[in-house]
């Protein structure tokens, strides 16, 4: 299942995927990372939140179970 988030998050644009990969991939801190990416928190937040919506349910589609990608964040 892993391979499929891997397939759907490289279908997003860069600035749904950037969020997600440093959140729930990579482990970083909301705000960590938006101070990184010199981005406020609230558009970081919002695109991140975007790029899971999107994230689950395209996997969703695919028929991959919530309990399968749970820890994407």
């Amino acid at each position: 299942t892993l391979a499929a988030v891997h397939e759907e998050l490289a279908q997003l644009p860069e600035n749904l995927r950037i969020p997600f990969v440093m959140c729930c991939l990579e482990g970083k801190g909301v705000t960590d990372a938006a101070d990184q990416l010199g981005w406020k928190i609230g558009t970081f937040s919002g695109r991140l939140t975007r790029a899971k919506d999107a994230i689950l349910s395209r996997l969703d589609a695919r028929g991959v179970t919530l309990g399968a990608i749970a820890g994407i964040g």
